[in-house]
């Protein structure tokens, strides 16, 4: 059900970010007071683009704002709940589950029907109406744009499915897998995502914007009925909601119509159970930068994500948000942005997209830019020309001219995306749900023009530093065996190194696949126990019903059992061949060992072969960096041994060793590359093209700034994108 919300902020090129895919300064904005409202408040500016809103308040809290426009016979309703995955709560040390994606849950049960109206689409339908939702990291969006004369029925059918969602097992267990299938298919399937996930998520150290309105999986399959329906009674209330209306309609006769409807909606008692939006607001971090990961993922590029912490767009940032708004456009607007130019557009092109999005939230979050490099192109190129043009940006600020460009190009595209009445109604939203003032997008607009070159500049040396910044490198295992294949190419023996660096990458997937496995039979069992309980005290017709779910649905446990075993036997026969090519593999590099070596680096690339052909599990003595870095080729061989060394120690759970060994590459390479100067072009298999590719490679996995620590995978790897 997940629609993208509309950026109201940068556009992106060849990339578009959602807003649904999820940093602060140390001490959250404080949350603006919303403004005092009459229950007829008109909200407009003459001469300007702002919209005449008028806003209303029922007794129950329920908040109503109205924009109408007669210009078509249609009305767009929305309907904006309070609750995001900022109200949403990570385990806590001992606990088995939080609460992530909880949001998210109650978007797709709001479609289960009620039963007045059991099936909401059909009950549309009709009407001609077209209807969808989203969750972000602020709310949750319910949508429905419909020819006037049906906005009664609209209205009733919204307010019924709010007052009557149905939090039971028979409805919540199937939207939990269709909510579990969509984080698969949007995240865990596009390393890239991921990259995006992870980045964000180290732009945080407590805030809870570290995770997206998806959430994670383990607690998408732990969660149970009970806390559920906790949260949804905490949030699902009228004065924890907002209306948006804007169309075609009387103002007079729809606040009849809404104060009949829901009016009669009662405010419940706040359950304590999760945290205020006080408290979250009181959290503060302690985050140091620059921060840098990686993800050691099969991808058929190299993809990178920049995460820089940013401003909220209200109260003393509106001006930092409004001019890294004006930056972004300068840098990605379109063929002309000055990163957009030098990156996509320029005779040798170096990334195949490029994206940049600034998010308006309630709290600081993050701006985040991504690009997916082209076959020969480094992290480093590409990070460096961000960096410069940052840098400049912070010391030039923007030529006149340039920056009347800017001003007048993102005013008019952002009016542009803001025609139709749904978006008129869901800039509205947006800016009530970031700063409580209807027409802060609006007033953004406006201020645009009124800022100088030196507020960019300002902003830009605010918050486009390194300092502020978290990356994240998606790394495909084939980079590593390409690096072994060129250390290793005028040795008669390559193809042994090359085979190794393979079994290597079959050992990692295979054993993603295994982790998968176990994470499915763990969410089998945790299903049972759900399903146990709610028979507990289920009516008969319910356990008719729960009994027919468990057996015949492909997502009880009697299927999903069935194909689990199913594939428990694949990789039980994968795994046998995988072992059987490792046994006979290490049976023919023991037997060449033996014989003399042809010179000095076929014992460091037999050994290296050995590290990584050998089982995760098994005992391995790794050898230490040399003291003193042998000259030409043998240098080099050291070099790119040590890079794939360290994704051997990784494997193994020990990712201090892992850092401390890239940290030596590194350290060594430029040194190395520093001296060298070469007068001519190197060729593909010089010395110097493979020490280039070492630190390249070690630069790209090196962690910074995050706690490493030298324990077994299995209990720091993060599932599917989220931690254990």
């Amino acid at each position: 059900m997940n629609r993208p919300a509309l950026r109201l902020q940068s556009l992106t090129l060849g990339l578009g970010l959602a807003v649904l895919t999820t940093a602060c300064a140390s001490v959250p904005t404080p949350e603006p007071t919303p403004p005092e409202r009459s229950p007829h408040r008109v909200i407009a500016a003459a001469g300007s683009f702002r919209p005449a809103v008028t806003t209303h308040r029922l007794d129950n809290g329920l908040e109503v704002h109205f924009l109408p426009d007669a210009s078509a016979p249609l009305v767009s309703v929305q309907v904006w709940v309070k609750v995001g995955s900022v109200d949403e709560n990570e385990a806590a040390p001992g606990d088995l589950y939080g609460t992530t994606g909880l949001s998210h849950f109650f978007e797709h049960l709001m479609f289960q029907g009620t039963e007045r109206y059991p099936n909401y689409d059909l009950a549309l339908a009709p009407l001609g109406a077209k209807n969808n939702a989203f969750t972000f990291h602020d709310a949750t969006v319910y949508w429905a744009y419909t020819p006037k004369e049906h906005l009664r029925t609209i209205l009733d059918i919204e307010a019924d499915r709010f007052a009557h969602m149905k939090v039971d097992f028979i409805h919540l267990e199937p939207e939990r897998e269709v909510v579990k299938s969509e984080r698969r298919q949007r995240v865990d399937a596009d390393p890239a995502e991921l990259a995006e996930e992870r980045a964000v998520r180290n732009s945080f150290d407590r805030f809870p914007y570290r995770w997206g309105p998806i959430g994670w999986m383990r607690d998408l399959d732990s969660v149970p009925l009970e806390t559920a329906q906790l949260y949804h009674a905490r949030h699902y209330r009228p004065d924890n909601a907002f209306l948006v209306i804007a169309g075609d309609f009387d103002p007079e006769t729809t606040l009849a119509w809404i104060t009949e409807l829901w009016g009669p909606l009662k405010r419940t008692a706040v359950p304590t159970t999760f945290a205020q939006r006080s408290e979250v607001q009181a959290i503060t971090e302690s985050w140091t930068g620059p921060r840098s990961d990686h993800l050691f993922l099969q991808s058929a590029q190299t993809s990178v994500v920049w995460s820089y912490r940013a401003p909220a767009p209200s109260g003393t940032t509106t001006r930092d948000y409004a001019a890294l708004e004006l930056i972004d456009w300068a840098l990605t607007g379109g063929k002309s942005g000055r990163l957009a130019k030098r990156l996509m557009y320029a005779d040798t092109p170096k990334v195949s997209s490029l994206g940049a999005s600034l998010t308006p939230l309630r709290f600081p979050y993050a701006y985040v830019w991504r690009a997916d490099l082209l076959p020969g192109v480094t992290v480093h190129e590409i990070e460096s020309a961000l960096d410069e043009e940052t840098a400049r940006i912070a010391t030039e600020g923007l030529p006149a001219d340039e920056l009347a460009e800017a001003v007048a190009s993102l005013r008019s595209d952002l009016i542009r995306q803001n025609l139709s009445n749904s978006d008129k109604g869901e800039s509205i939203g947006f800016a009530i749900s970031s700063t409580g003032s209807p027409l802060a997008f609006h007033e953004r607009l406006e201020l645009f023009a009124r800022l100088t070159s030196d507020d960019l500049a300002a902003a830009a040396r605010r918050w486009l530093v390194e300092s502020q910044r978290s990356r994240v490198v998606v790394i495909s295992p084939d980079r590593l065996v390409e690096l072994v294949t060129l250390a290793a190419h005028d040795s008669p023996f390559a193809p042994l190194a090359q085979t190794s660096a393979e079994i290597f990458k079959a050992t990692l997937e295979l054993q993603a696949r295994r982790d998968e496995l176990e994470r499915e039979r763990r969410a089998i069992a945790l299903l049972k126990q759900r399903a146990d309980l709610a028979m507990r005290s289920a009516s008969a017709a319910e356990k008719t019903a729960i009994t027919k779910y468990m057996r015949d649905n492909e997502m009880g446990d009697v299927k999903r059992k069935a194909r689990a075993t199913l594939q428990d036997k694949e990789l039980t026969t994968a795994s046998r061949e995988l072992e059987a090519a490792r046994k006979a593999h290490l049976a023919t590099l023991k037997e060449v060992s033996k014989g003399p070596a042809p010179d000095t680096a076929t014992p460091a690339l037999m050994r290296l072969s050995e590290i990584l052909a050998l089982p995760i599990a098994a005992d391995l003595t790794i050898p230490a960096p040399p003291t003193t870095l042998p000259a030409g080729r043998d240098g080099a061989f050291a070099l790119a041994m040590q890079t794939s060394i360290a994704f051997a120690l990784e494997a193994r759970g020990l990712h201090k060793s892992a850092q401390a060994v890239r940290e030596w590459v590194m350290t060594n390479a430029v040194a190395v590359l520093a001296d060298a100067a070469p007068t001519e072009p190197v060729s593909a298999t010089d010395h110097l093209t493979v020490i280039a590719s070492a630190l390249d490679l070690a630069r790209d996995a090196s962690v910074a700034n995050l706690p490493l620590a030298d324990r077994p995978i299995s209990t720091l790897r993060p599932t599917n994108g989220g931690p254990q």
